[in-house]
């Protein structure tokens, strides 16, 4: 989230933020914390980071944000009750997006197909650099295993 606030700021974004704690270096940079709600009401584009398993927004929060918005997950798995977001994506004023179809969180597989989702169906975390990093760190670990075995 950290990242993706520095990235939008150093393009003129003004940044507000929720977190379950404060980040005083964010302030110190200019961005504003703000309860969930507020937040919510205020922001015309939210992007949610957040840790796996971790249900952020319900009908209540997304009564906040209102309609006429931008949602983006960027979480590993869902940041909304199902139920909820498809409520609040009847209106085709708001958008979803989101990397991948766990980040919808809809086994049923009809909120992927709406005209205002708009998914990826890959991981952002699928880079070229990524690949190569996690290729390098697999020969490492065979080279360390031979070495220390052969």
């Amino acid at each position: 989230g950290s990242m993706v606030a520095d990235a939008l700021q150093m393009m003129g974004a003004d940044i507000s933020y929720y977190s379950r704690t404060r980040k005083t270096e964010k302030e110190a940079a200019g961005m504003r914390y703000l309860p969930l709600n507020d937040l919510l009401s205020q922001s015309q584009a939210v992007i949610t980071c957040l840790n796996k398993n971790v249900i952020l927004l319900h009908e209540e929060q997304f009564g906040c944000l209102g309609n006429k918005k931008i949602l983006m997950n960027t979480s590993i798995g869902p940041a909304s009750d199902t139920d909820a977001l498809a409520k609040w994506l009847e209106c085709r004023d708001n958008l979803y997006c989101c990397d991948t179809e766990a980040a919808i969180g809809d086994g049923t597989g009809k909120l992927i197909d709406r005209d205002n989702v708009i998914c990826m169906k890959t991981s952002v975390g699928r880079t070229k650099q990524a690949f190569e990093l996690l290729s390098r760190k697999v020969l490492d670990n065979i080279r360390k295993y031979l070495e220390e075995n052969v």
